[in-house]
Protein backbone atom coordinates (compact mmCIF):
# COMPACT_ATOMS: atom_id res chain seq x y z
CA UNK A 1 0.00 0.00 0.00
CA UNK A 2 2.82 2.47 0.82
CA UNK A 3 4.55 1.66 -2.45
CA UNK A 4 1.42 2.48 -4.44
CA UNK A 5 0.99 5.68 -2.44
CA UNK A 6 4.57 6.74 -3.09
CA UNK A 7 4.20 5.96 -6.79
CA UNK A 8 1.00 7.99 -7.08
CA UNK A 9 2.48 10.94 -5.22
CA UNK A 10 5.70 10.91 -7.25
CA UNK A 11 3.93 10.71 -10.63
CA UNK A 12 2.49 14.27 -10.66
CA UNK A 13 5.87 15.69 -9.61
CA UNK A 14 7.63 13.85 -12.43
CA UNK A 15 5.00 15.01 -14.94
CA UNK A 16 5.50 18.64 -13.91
CA UNK A 17 9.27 18.32 -14.22
CA UNK A 18 8.97 17.07 -17.81
CA UNK A 19 6.75 19.90 -19.05
CA UNK A 20 8.58 22.29 -21.40
CA UNK A 21 9.21 25.85 -20.31
CA UNK A 22 6.46 28.23 -21.36
CA UNK A 23 7.46 30.10 -24.50
CA UNK A 24 7.27 33.88 -24.35
CA UNK A 25 5.70 35.11 -27.61
CA UNK A 26 7.03 38.17 -29.39
CA UNK A 27 5.94 39.54 -32.75
CA UNK A 28 8.51 40.72 -35.31
CA UNK A 29 6.99 42.83 -38.07
CA UNK A 30 8.90 44.12 -41.08
CA UNK A 31 7.41 46.47 -43.69
CA UNK A 32 8.62 44.46 -46.72
CA UNK A 33 10.87 41.53 -45.74
CA UNK A 34 9.38 38.07 -46.18
CA UNK A 35 8.64 36.42 -42.83
CA UNK A 36 10.78 33.41 -43.77
CA UNK A 37 13.86 35.63 -44.11
CA UNK A 38 13.62 37.03 -40.57
CA UNK A 39 15.84 34.37 -38.98
CA UNK A 40 19.23 34.02 -37.35
CA UNK A 41 20.55 32.91 -40.75
CA UNK A 42 19.02 35.92 -42.50
CA UNK A 43 20.37 39.42 -42.99
CA UNK A 44 22.91 40.92 -40.60
CA UNK A 45 20.28 42.78 -38.54
CA UNK A 46 18.33 39.58 -37.85
CA UNK A 47 21.49 37.62 -37.01
CA UNK A 48 22.55 40.32 -34.53
CA UNK A 49 19.05 40.47 -33.04
CA UNK A 50 18.84 36.72 -32.40
CA UNK A 51 22.43 36.55 -31.15
CA UNK A 52 21.73 39.34 -28.64
CA UNK A 53 18.56 37.57 -27.48
CA UNK A 54 20.61 34.40 -27.01
CA UNK A 55 23.22 36.28 -24.99
CA UNK A 56 20.37 37.49 -22.76
CA UNK A 57 19.15 33.93 -22.29
CA UNK A 58 16.25 33.97 -24.78
CA UNK A 59 16.45 31.18 -27.35
CA UNK A 60 13.80 30.66 -29.98
CA UNK A 61 12.08 27.33 -29.47
CA UNK A 62 13.37 26.92 -25.91
CA UNK A 63 11.83 29.83 -24.01
CA UNK A 64 10.90 32.21 -26.83
CA UNK A 65 8.32 32.06 -29.61
CA UNK A 66 8.95 34.52 -32.45
CA UNK A 67 5.95 35.17 -34.65
CA UNK A 68 7.03 36.85 -37.89
CA UNK A 69 4.88 39.10 -40.03
CA UNK A 70 5.44 41.10 -43.21
CA UNK A 71 3.68 44.23 -44.37
CA UNK A 72 4.56 43.08 -47.91
CA UNK A 73 5.29 46.69 -48.82
CA UNK A 74 1.58 47.54 -48.72
CA UNK A 75 1.07 50.65 -46.58
CA UNK A 76 -2.70 50.31 -46.94
CA UNK A 77 -2.38 46.90 -45.22
CA UNK A 78 -0.52 48.13 -42.09
CA UNK A 79 -3.58 49.04 -39.95
CA UNK A 80 -5.16 45.64 -40.54
CA UNK A 81 -1.84 43.89 -39.95
CA UNK A 82 -1.40 45.77 -36.66
CA UNK A 83 -4.86 44.70 -35.47
CA UNK A 84 -4.16 41.07 -36.45
CA UNK A 85 -0.80 41.00 -34.65
CA UNK A 86 -2.22 42.65 -31.52
CA UNK A 87 -4.99 40.04 -31.56
CA UNK A 88 -2.39 37.30 -31.03
CA UNK A 89 -1.43 39.00 -27.72
CA UNK A 90 2.37 38.80 -27.91
CA UNK A 91 4.39 39.94 -24.90
CA UNK A 92 6.29 42.41 -27.12
CA UNK A 93 6.05 43.80 -30.66
CA UNK A 94 9.19 44.61 -32.63
CA UNK A 95 8.08 46.99 -35.39
CA UNK A 96 10.80 47.42 -37.98
CA UNK A 97 9.64 50.77 -39.32
CA UNK A 98 8.30 53.99 -37.86
CA UNK A 99 5.12 53.76 -39.91
CA UNK A 100 4.38 50.27 -38.59
CA UNK A 101 5.12 51.44 -35.04
CA UNK A 102 2.54 54.22 -35.36
CA UNK A 103 -0.10 51.71 -36.43
CA UNK A 104 0.76 49.46 -33.48
CA UNK A 105 0.57 52.39 -31.07
CA UNK A 106 -2.96 53.05 -32.34
CA UNK A 107 -3.89 49.37 -32.04
CA UNK A 108 -2.74 48.72 -28.45
CA UNK A 109 -2.09 50.49 -25.19
CA UNK A 110 -1.03 47.37 -23.28
CA UNK A 111 1.63 45.60 -25.38
CA UNK A 112 5.13 47.13 -25.33
CA UNK A 113 6.37 48.20 -28.77
CA UNK A 114 10.01 48.38 -29.83
CA UNK A 115 10.37 50.42 -33.00
CA UNK A 116 13.45 49.99 -35.12
CA UNK A 117 14.22 51.87 -38.28
CA UNK A 118 16.41 49.29 -40.01
CA UNK A 119 17.70 51.64 -42.71
CA UNK A 120 18.98 54.31 -40.33
CA UNK A 121 19.78 51.82 -37.52
CA UNK A 122 17.92 53.96 -34.96
CA UNK A 123 15.90 52.42 -32.15
CA UNK A 124 13.12 53.78 -29.97
CA UNK A 125 11.57 51.74 -27.21
CA UNK A 126 8.21 52.37 -25.69
CA UNK A 127 9.16 51.27 -22.17
CA UNK A 128 5.65 51.70 -20.79
CA UNK A 129 2.50 51.28 -22.85
CA UNK A 130 1.86 54.54 -24.68
CA UNK A 131 -1.59 55.79 -23.82
CA UNK A 132 -1.89 59.13 -25.57
CA UNK A 133 0.14 61.64 -27.55
CA UNK A 134 1.18 63.54 -24.43
CA UNK A 135 2.14 60.49 -22.39
CA UNK A 136 4.85 58.72 -24.34
CA UNK A 137 7.52 57.08 -22.21
CA UNK A 138 10.54 56.52 -24.41
CA UNK A 139 13.81 55.11 -23.19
Amino acid sequence: MALIGNGVVAWPLAARAQQPAKLKPIAMVHPVEKAGNMTITGRRFFRAFFEKLGALGYVEGQNLLVERYSGEGRLDHYAELARDVVGTRPHLILALSGTLARHFKMATTTIPIVARNVRSNRRRTCAKPCTSRGQHHWS
